[in-house]
């Protein structure tokens, strides 16, 4: 009986906590509530926020022409009216395969807002090697905030503080120019936002870095084996006739040393639809081959029966042909190294 009503007064006692716990403890709704206040709730920039942005470059690397891109680091600044923008948490390098932003901070200056950030990029470059080894590229670093279109944000370049470190090096190249312009991006689509209008436009920043390359070293070492191939098509035109098998050599050693400057080249330089420096010259030194290759069947047809015309038509073509090669090898030189191309 004693037991009966311990084990009553017990279970009533858990049943009364279980309740009071129940009651006291926070619904689902509070800590929603809760959790919503200690967020830090994004607002809108103002309509029409402009923003000066200047960069200030301090190294550009890793040149590659097989990949088509270069490396550099850079600082970049903005002084925005709205003081709620955040560029270094936005502003991207448009043209990169990747970037990284390293350092960042923002101060009030009155009622703009200053902010800073530090980049590096791998940036995507589509050089211009029609005129390699005498070729000019411009670097160009394109800077926008994808997130804020035109009507919300335009940026102005600060023309005054924007530079090239004087430490930055090129070995090999001059820098001719540096500037910082302002643009616009359009993008055909709204991303699939119905209030928005088919076509989206975005205020951006392009850096442009004009290089002169310094030639001429690089063309007696690279281009050196056309040259040779065509001194040993043009060698075989003093050779006797009757000496079949020393013509026939140097024009197999000048395919030989065609080819093979050939693929020295094609590693040096990415591929490309356009028309190079290099590519003329190895179309003039293959015809001349070619040409020296008909000459020498010609006139060992000839020889037995009609010496004199054999002759004769030996001195001419390798005349001619000589003079045609040296005056286009010249001319093409000549025109890849004063064609002005970007600058």
């Amino acid at each position: 009986m004693c037991t009966n009503r311990i084990s009553s007064i017990l279970t009533r006692s858990l049943a009364i906590l279980c309740v009071f716990w129940f009651v006291t403890q926070p619904s689902a709704e509070v800590f929603a509530s809760n959790g919503d206040a200690s967020m830090e709730v994004a607002k809108p920039l103002k309509k029409h926020a402009q923003s000066t942005f200047g960069v200030y470059i301090t190294s550009i690397y890793a040149i590659n022409f097989h990949e088509k891109t270069f490396d550099v680091s850079f600082w970049a600044w903005w002084l925005a009216s709205d003081p709620e923008y955040k560029p270094y948490k936005t502003v991207e390098v448009s043209n990169a395969r990747k970037v990284a932003v390293k350092h960042s901070f923002s101060e009030m200056l009155g009622k703009k807002k200053r902010s800073e950030a530090s980049f590096t990029a791998t940036v995507n470059q589509d050089w211009d090697v029609r005129h390699f080894p005498f070729d000019k590229q411009r670097l160009r670093i394109v800077l926008e905030d994808a997130n804020l279109p035109t009507d919300s944000l335009v940026f102005y370049p600060d023309h005054k503080n924007s530079r090239l470190d004087p430490a930055v090096e090129f070995e090999g190249w001059q820098i001719m120019n540096f500037q910082i312009v302002s643009g616009e991006s359009q993008n055909e689509t709204n991303f699939g936002d119905p209030d928005a209008d088919s076509i989206t436009r975005y205020s951006n920043i392009s850096v442009l870095i004009d290089l002169k390359r310094h030639g001429w070293r690089l063309f007696f070492n690279l281009f050196v084996g056309i040259f040779i191939a065509g001194f040993l098509s043009i060698i075989m035109y003093f050779v006797g006739l009757n000496e079949i098998e020393a013509r026939i050599g140097l024009i197999l050693a000048s395919i030989f040393a065609m080819v093979g400057n050939k693929y020295i080249l094609d590693s040096f330089l990415p591929v490309t639809s356009e028309v190079t420096l290099s590519d003329k010259l190895q179309g003039i030194t293959f015809g001349m081959i070619i040409i020296a290759t008909i000459s020498n069947t010609l006139t060992k047809g000839l020889l037995n029966n009609h010496a004199r015309l054999a002759y004769t038509i030996n001195v001419a073509i390798g005349g001619v042909s000589t003079v045609l090669y040296i005056f286009f090898s010249v001319y093409f030189v000549l025109m890849s190294i004063n064609l002005p191309q970007l600058l």
